[in-house]
């Protein structure tokens, strides 16, 4: 069986790991509406960055600076944000204890932490935090969002049973096959 990309469906019977959170379909999703709700003007993130979330930023009309990133993962920012600019943290192998992300935050004041790769880390108070699902399980869709705003942004709830070829086509065969699939 491959590895990565994508998980296969799972089927679940317990609670959210996460609760008292927002919960959305996509990661790009959380994000756009997280910075429609803090104001946001510019973002900054690493040159290391997904193209999906450098689009859905792109998309939403949010100016992009990026920086780069010293051997262990953490910013290389020499500034002050000014207001309506924030900071985007990926924690790409949950190499973001909570002590170094609250230092950044002390840091840099207006930050938004990327836990699509450490599901399990508990978001911080104060610290909006987003999640994708599909990086730990076998779903089609899935984000959570945690922050401290009341975000009564318009979003319309769908349902995803017409998502599911790419995690039914990997039962039968290679998940290389529909991953373009999954991508869509």
């Amino acid at each position: 069986m491959e590895i990565g990309g994508y998980m296969e469906l799972e089927h679940f019977s317990s609670h959210p790991y996460h609760t008292g959170v927002y919960e959305l379909n996509l990661g790009r999703t959380a994000l756009t509406w997280l910075l429609e709700g803090l104001h946001c003007r510019t973002l900054y993130m690493p040159h290391f960055t997904c193209d999906s979330v450098t689009e859905a930023c792109l998309g939403s009309g949010i100016a992009l600076e990026f920086y780069d990133l010293d051997d262990t993962l953490t910013p290389k920012l020499d500034r002050s944000l000014a207001e309506h600019e924030y900071l985007y943290l990926i924690n790409y192998y949950g190499q973001l204890t909570d002590e170094k992300i609250l230092a950044l935050k002390r840091q840099y004041n207006r930050i938004i932490v990327d836990h699509t790769h450490a599901f399990f880390q508990r978001p911080l108070p104060g610290i909006p935090t987003l999640y994708s699902c599909r990086k730990f399980f076998g779903v089609s869709d899935g984000a959570y969002l945690s922050c401290d705003l009341d975000l009564a942004l318009p979003a319309e709830t769908d349902e995803s049973h017409d998502r599911f070829g790419h995690l039914l086509g990997r039962f039968e065969r290679p998940a290389s096959e529909f991953y373009s699939v999954m991508l869509d």
